[in-house]
């Protein structure tokens, strides 16, 4: 089972499992890769755009982002949005790649956080970077 459930819409999302169990995220030693955020000023406006650039050492099918509020913990709070990396076609040959989201009802700033270990096991490794809202 995921670390984070599918929710439905209007719902909540639930927190992370306690550090030590079962679906907890765990944090890379070293980096192995790095995430920016494009632009890194945002309106707030519905359907506001927003693009991810990221590149990883070792790409695998399993490696994805997730996007968060600034000041949420990632280890205790399912994701706004997230993506596989893989869904850029280049991103397993190169080890870079480029993502679309579409923000909606924004009233914080954001932070993308990359992952390794796909949904079952995430580790987070590369760093984050953060949008603000203006």
């Amino acid at each position: 089972t995921s670390v984070f459930p599918l929710l439905a819409l209007g719902d909540q999302p639930e927190p992370l499992p306690a550090p030590g169990r079962t679906g907890t995220i765990r944090h890379a030693s070293r980096a192995g890769g790095g995430v920016a955020l494009h632009p890194a000023a945002l309106e707030g406006r519905d359907g506001e755009g927003l693009e991810i650039r990221y590149w990883v050492d070792h790409p695998s099918k399993e490696d994805w982002v997730g996007l968060w509020k600034a000041d949420e913990d990632i280890n205790k709070v399912s994701p706004y949005k997230l993506q596989m990396l893989e869904k850029d076609p280049a991103y397993l040959v190169h080890g870079t790649g480029r993502l679309n989201f579409t923000v909606v009802n924004l009233r914080a700033d954001l932070k993308a956080c990359l992952f390794r270990g796909g949904l079952e096991q995430p580790e987070h490794f590369g760093g984050a970077a953060e949008a603000r809202v203006e």
